[in-house]
Formats: structure tokens, C-alpha cells, sequence
């Protein structure tokens, strides 16, 4: 037997006691409605179901050679861990429920081997986990909006930065599959390799690459050229780099540019300083677990490999442009204590084979 209800209501009595205009209240009961029939999050998924899948997606990474298998080492610990903070406090945590404040407290629980509390680059490395954690979420439809903005990078330090080894690789490997990986592989390589400034890599030719004598021709700040040596394990992978973008010879009258958009033998448009910039922003974008990088991270790499060669402060100076040689002198405020170490213990230690180790790392994924 079927139950007739009906349900009498005055809709203009209604709006009059909410306040509220008759169209208003169709306009929100229509926006409820259509809310429910997308199922907009109000069956958010578990923080523990989506994590696992979150470590099977770094792990094939890992595999195409996009996530190296220190950073899922990296990636692997700090997950363990937040999940067995999720099981202790609310095994039923929803994944938008996580916030900065859980992972404070899971931070907490580290013991800092040295100083009383965390650097900022340690909190951000695990940030960074944590904004690819949510963009994942996002990316596969299990929030409503991309959550990462909850866990902001910090920037900490004034003195220039400068690469470590180990970070070099997964560089030179992101750098790999950016659109036109080759180039931008070959313009980093470049900077590691002659400390160049942004604008100076976007004018150089291909006739100032020489390869006859082994020495690179600069156009600097305020006009003033300078010679820069072409180390041995630079020139093969810049020549590399030609031919892949369609340079048949060098000679000693390229006049295209060495860097171009368009790309063959006449190479008459110059990359643009833009170009390079993005290309380190989608670096960035891609390794967020890694220490902040700019364009300048690429000389002050180079400096300090090269202080670190033995290298006088005068030629050093000298090849990187400065007029004052006071300028050079904070490169040697870049040496930290594991440096130093390494350092007293390997001089000599020729440049050449320290950026053949960095070169080779990245070669073998090649």
C-alpha cells in the first residue's frame, strides 16, 4: 500500500522568515542539488588508502628514471612514518584533513643530529612530500581543489647557493625530459662548466665556442670580454648537443648562435633569457624536495668546484668577470664543514675530474 506524503509550505512565507529573496533560495536548493549529484567530496578517501597508491606512483617513477631511488628513499621514510602518526591519532583521517599542523608534530618527533631544532631546508624537504602528496590527490580526483598551498617553502639562506653532487644528477635527468631535454640538458651542463651569467649563455656564438684552442670567448657586463677554458669533459657534451640540433660542422666562422630557438646551421635567434629561466622554474617545480635553485646556483656551483680545485681567488676572478676581486671572496663563505673536509682530504683534487664525476652520474641515464 503506497503512502501519499504532501508536504504544504508557503515558499513566500519561507523566504520572508530566512531573509532572503524567493530566486535566492531556488538559486541555493538547485546548487545543493547539483552539489550531491557530483559527489562534490563529501566521500573524501581515506589518508591511508591514498597514500600507498601515492608511493606506488614514486615508485614508477622511479623505474622511468624521473624519481631517482635516493629521493624515494627520502619519500618512502617520511610516508612510513605519517602513516603510523595517522594510526595512532585517527586511523580514519580523511586526506584533506591533513594540515600542517599534523605534520609539525610528526616533525617534532626527529631528532636534529646537531642543532636544537630542524633547518628550514630539512622542513621543506618534507614539505615538499607532502605538496606532491596532495597534488596527487587532486590530480586523481579525490579533493575538490589542489591542497598543497597548505605546506609553503621556506626561503632561508642570503649567502649564493651552490649544487651539491648528489643533487646534480636528478637535475641533469629533469632536465632530460623537458620539451627539447637535449638543449636544456647541454645549457646546464654549460653553466656548471664555464660559470657563465644568464645573459652571457644567451649571446654566446658558436664560433666563441672554440675548439681548436680550447677556449671560450665571453661578451660581458659592460662590454668587457674575457676567456673562459673549455674544460674536456664540457666540449663533447656541448658538441653533442650541435649536432642533435642540427649543426652539420663547427667552424671557425659560426656565426649562429650557440643556443638558438631555431635550430640547423644558421641558428639566428638566440634563446631567450626567458627560455632558460623556465626551464630551471619547471626544475624547480619538478624536484621541490630538493634545496631551492636560481639560475646564479649554476656559477656558484662552478666557483666553489673551482676554490675547491685549488684555484686562486685572482683567477678565479678573472674567469668569472669580476672586476672587484672582493666579489669572488664570498664563494669562500660557501665552503661548509663537509666540504672542508672533503677537501683537506683530497688536495689536490683536479677540476676536471670532479665535474667528469657530475657529468658521468648524469650520463648513466642516459
Amino acid at each position: 500500500m503506497t503512502i501519499d506524503k504532501k508536504i504544504n509550505f508557503n515558499i513566500n512565507q519561507v523566504c520572508k522568515e530566512l531573509g532572503i529573496q524567493k530566486h535566492a533560495l531556488v538559486s541555493l536548493i538547485n546548487s545543493k542539488y547539483t552539489s550531491s549529484i557530483k559527489g562534490d567530496i563529501p566521500s573524501s578517501p581515506l589518508a591511508l588508502d591514498i597514500i600507498p597508491q601515492f608511493k606506488k606512483n614514486q615508485q614508477e617513477l622511479v623505474k622511468n628514471n624521473k624519481r631517482s631511488k635516493e629521493t624515494w628513499k627520502t619519500y618512502k621514510n617520511f610516508l612510513d612514518r605519517l602513516t603510523i602518526l595517522i594510526k595512532e591519532k585517527n586511523p580514519d583521517m580523511k586526506i584533506n584533513e591533513l594540515t600542517e599542523v599534523l605534520i609539525i608534530e610528526l616533525l617534532s618527533k626527529s631528532k636534529p643530529k646537531k642543532d636544537e631544532k630542524l633547518s628550514v631546508r630539512t622542513v621543506n624537504k618534507y614539505y615538499s612530500i607532502m605538496r606532491k602528496l596532495l597534488s596527487f590527490a587532486y590530480e586523481m580526483d579525490y579533493t575538490n581543489k589542489n591542497l598543497k598551498y597548505r605546506f609553503e617553502l621556506q626561503k632561508s639562506e642570503l649567502l649564493p647557493r651552490y649544487i651539491k653532487d648528489e643533487n646534480i644528477k636528478e637535475i641533469l635527468i629533469a632536465a632530460k625530459e623537458l620539451h627539447k631535454g637535449y638543449r636544456a640538458r647541454a645549457i646546464l651542463v654549460f653553466l656548471l662548466g664555464t660559470g657563465c651569467r644568464l645573459s652571457e649563455v644567451a649571446n654566446v656564438k658558436v664560433k666563441d665556442f672554440d675548439i681548436e684552442n680550447d677556449l671560450l670567448y665571453v661578451l660581458g657586463k659592460g662590454n668587457k670580454d674575457r676567456y673562459i677554458p673549455i674544460f674536456p669533459e664540457i666540449k663533447p657534451e656541448i658538441m653533442k648537443y650541435l649536432h642533435q640540433s642540427g649543426l652539420e660542422n663547427w667552424t671557425p666562422d659560426s656565426d649562429g648562435y650557440l643556443f638558438s630557438m631555431d635550430e640547423g646551421n644558421e641558428r639566428q635567434i638566440p634563446i631567450s633569457i626567458r627560455s632558460i629561466g623556465r626551464i630551471i622554474e619547471d626544475i624547480r617545480r619538478e624536484l621541490e624536495h630538493l634545496p631551492y635553485i636560481s639560475i646564479h646556483s649554476f656559477r656558484h656551483t662552478f666557483a666553489v668546484k673551482c676554490l675547491s680545485s685549488g684555484i686562486s681567488l685572482h683567477n678565479l676572478s678573472l674567469i668569472l668577470g669580476h672586476t672587484d676581486p672582493k666579489t669572488t671572496m664570498v664563494y669562500t663563505q660557501l665552503f661548509n664543514d663537509d666540504l672542508k673536509k672533503e677537501i683537506n682530504k683530497n688536495y689536490p683534487f683536479p677540476f676536471q675530474k670532479l665535474l667528469e664525476h657530475i657529468i658521468n652520474d648524469g650520463e648513466k641515464d642516459d
